[in-house]
């Protein structure tokens, strides 16, 4: 077990990390004043009715924090006791996370204000490199107060999540798990559902909401474009086509039949499509950004009824239809008015230490 002396007439020793490191917790020797000082739950913790107030009978005073990260705490212990020399200069999204899960738990993200920027600046460029891509970056804006970044980074739960099979979302082999790796696809991907840390307590509940409700309107289009050539008639025969080239009546009849054809056939021949259900989206296990990557590769390979009937495929129409998509408020604009106040509040908390 290592030591870490903050304050040589310090007569608290706190215990740290050792649920995460049992075999080498790292004790640190503090001030229990400072603390008490910069972290009120600190000082309800040290100086109330508690376990982990002073020993009455001259025993060693000895604090377990065995779930916070050494390193992390470290950083903090240093900052709150003058001892700079701890604090980090360069700053990684990992570590930064850790501080901040720290400070959220004992009340005290102001003491890093002088900090927090060029801690921010350090992380955002490790991301623009392409260096690190993590859900992290969301808890942090969080804690920050970045109202801007954290919505960036849930729209990207919410576009680039997947689970890991073709289950229902919260019945299936999954255990409605969501998953995401920053590009969409199934590698190396983090759990998004197992992290305790995102934002809100009910964050993930509304990733998985709006998720599925991005997905179904996206198969809302393939629903439609089959809809569009399958209309109710006589005979066998639909009322009506959905061809857009004038002239024979036939001729729009066999354009949709072979532009329905090739959509059904670049669906079973694509191991992501086959045997997807377009009436149900919990069923769905792609992101909704490759869903649309899929579905774009089956109608920009569409054959039709020769060269004047080209406009009748689908795929013009649903580039447009999916930059709507992307655009629209629901996918957004969706942090509710208590989210705002929350990271406002956060602001305020660090400017106000300036």
């Amino acid at each position: 077990m290592s030591e870490v002396i903050l304050d040589t007439d310090g007569d608290l020793f706190l215990r740290i990390g050792s649920d995460l490191s049992p075999d080498s917790p790292v004790t640190f020797r503090v001030d229990p004043f400072t603390l008490r000082r910069t972290s009120g739950v600190f000082k309800s913790m040290l100086f109330g009715p508690w376990a982990e107030s002073k020993p009455l009978d001259n025993s060693p005073w000895i604090v377990d924090l065995p779930e916070d990260e050494p390193t992390a705490f470290e950083a903090l212990l240093g900052i709150m006791h003058n001892r700079y020399k701890l604090v980090p200069v360069n700053m990684t999204m990992d570590l930064l996370f850790d501080i901040l899960v720290i400070c959220d738990k004992y009340n005290m993200t102001y003491v890093i204000t002088p900090w927090a920027n060029s801690w921010m600046r350090d992380v955002e460029a490790q991301c623009k490199v392409g260096e690190t891509k993590s859900p992290k970056m969301a808890y942090i804006a969080w804690e920050l107060g970045n109202e801007v970044l954290f919505a960036g980074e849930v729209r990207k739960f919410i576009f680039e999540s997947y689970t890991m099979d073709d289950h229902d979302e919260g019945e299936g082999g999954d255990g409605g798990k969501l998953f995401w790796d920053g590009s969409g696809e199934a590698a190396g991907q983090y759990d998004l559902t197992g992290l305790c840390h995102l934002g809100p307590p009910d964050l993930m509940k509304r990733v998985i909401e709006l998720r599925l409700s991005l997905i179904q309107v996206i198969l809302g289009f393939l629903q439609n474009e089959i809809k569009l050539r399958t209309g109710p008639g006589t005979g066998g025969i639909p009322a009506k086509h959905a061809c857009i080239e004038p002239g024979y009546y036939s001729a729009g009849f066999r354009c949709d039949d072979i532009i329905l054809g090739g959509i059904w056939r670049g669906i079973l021949t694509n191991e992501k499509l086959n045997g997807i259900d377009s009436k149900n989206a919990s069923q769905v296990c792609l992101s909704a950004n490759v869903l649309a990557v899929e579905f774009r590769g089956v109608f920009k390979h569409l054959y039709t009824y020769g060269d004047s009937h080209r406009d009748c495929i689908p795929a013009a129409k649903f580039e447009k239809f999916i930059q709507n998509i992307w655009g629209h408020p629901q996918w957004k604009d969706f942090l509710r008015q208590a989210d705002k106040d929350r990271m406002a509040h956060q602001r305020e908390k660090i400017q106000a230490s300036l």
